[in-house]
């Protein structure tokens, strides 16, 4: 047995399945960590996860172009075979439909299998689809669990702490408290599939989501310069808000004669919508049922249990936001667009949108802030 098999076999239990899965974003996580401790050094272990057509439709990205260029150029694709292949549409007619993004015609052609549909072929004739290629950083890759390894290591360490809570509690499930609210027979802590608000949530003995947490990256002392954005706001294209700050962009470039919006500069908007507020940072389904896209809490830093009494907890937080707080202060949230060359939302040439806090809003070197329905350079 050479040392790497020894090393996995000492490590194992630590895994839910007996050994890291590499699909998995958390074992990644986990295995990173291990493998960072007995090398002395950080160790980051890229897995990049397979296309589909959720992902070549997201806007502005430019994914069914990319792939029609890369076919057209005769350029290797990197496969989940781990094999690299030159590609060719199966037909040709597919090719003008990826060339032009045309993806009503991709999905229908597609249909409720579009991710598995043989859209490509390689010169032997071998099929291929969507969910074959791997999404490279050609295509904005990141490798899997890159994007979310801050949770996945807060979701390992709030784990930890949850089943403390339990050993305390003489091995039997806990009650949970947040805000006024009180959760019985709280059990298990898991990732939220998907991309909702919701990180991960608490899971009762029934093995139903309960809590719904959405979580921040924050360093030992959280502040509002430790994470990017709360949310994207495409979804909220009527808000009052959102209408005046892209008007006033549109407008914008229109004064000063440019197709797109400028590089190194930021345009921001303070949130005065409420509502949109609230769905921006506790999820589009703020005043409903509390679900994925409706948290109970927002948790920046560490996760912890915070014993009340005897099989009691408080959960809280390095900082935490409770459902329907108001962020304060350099924590408001702010419309912010910037220049980004692959991006045009709101149909707005380089244009991406996102709230984020006031720090970051203000942090570019040129900013230009929404006054009087007119951006004025504020720095």
């Amino acid at each position: 047995m050479n040392i790497f098999e020894q090393f996995l076999n000492k490590i194992s239990h630590k895994f839910p399945k007996g050994y890291p899965d590499m699909n998995n974003g958390q074992d990644i996580s986990l295995l990173e960590n291990l493998v960072s401790e007995v090398l002395g050094e950080d160790v980051i272990l890229e897995q990049y996860v397979p296309l589909s057509y959720s992902e070549i439709a997201k806007p502005g990205r430019n994914r069914a172009y990319k792939i029609a260029k890369k076919i057209e150029d005769k350029e290797a694709f990197e496969l989940t075979n781990d094999r690299n292949e030159i590609l060719q549409f199966s037909k040709p007619e597919y090719a003008k439909m990826f060339m032009d993004q045309d993806l009503d015609s991709i999905k229908s052609i597609g249909g409720n299998k579009v991710n598995a549909f043989p859209f490509f072929k390689d010169k032997k004739g071998n099929q291929y689809s969507l969910n074959d290629i791997l999404k490279t950083s050609y295509f904005g890759g990141k490798g899997a669990g890159s994007g979310t390894k801050v949770e996945d290591a807060n979701l390992s360490l709030a784990g930890d702490r949850l089943q403390k809570a339990i050993a305390e509690n003489n091995g039997k499930p806990i009650t949970v408290v947040v805000g006024p609210n009180t959760y019985k027979n709280i059990s298990s802590i898991k990732t939220q599939s998907g991309f909702p608000k919701s990180d991960f949530n608490l899971y009762n003995t029934d093995d139903q989501p309960v809590v719904f947490i959405s979580h921040k990256k924050g360093g030992k002392t959280p502040s509002s310069k430790d994470f990017i954005r709360w949310s994207g706001y495409t979804e909220f294209p009527n808000s009052s808000d959102v209408v005046a700050h892209n008007n006033a962009l549109v407008n914008f470039l229109k004064e000063n004669k440019l197709k797109q919006l400028p590089n190194n500069t930021s345009f921001i908007s303070r949130i005065k919508d409420k509502k949109l507020l609230f769905n921006l940072v506790y999820g589009k389904d703020f005043g409903s049922n509390f679900g994925p896209n409706n948290v109970q809490i927002i948790i920046q830093g560490d996760v912890l249990f915070k014993k009340i009494k005897p099989g009691i907890y408080e959960l809280t937080g390095s900082h935490i936001l409770l459902n329907g707080d108001i962020p304060e202060g350099e924590y408001y949230p702010y419309l912010m667009s910037k220049y980004r060359s692959d991006r045009s939302m709101f149909g707005i040439p380089a244009n991406e949108a996102i709230a984020t806090t006031e720090t970051v809003a203000r942090s570019a070197s040129n900013v230009y802030e929404l006054k009087n329905n007119k951006f004025v350079k504020t720095r």
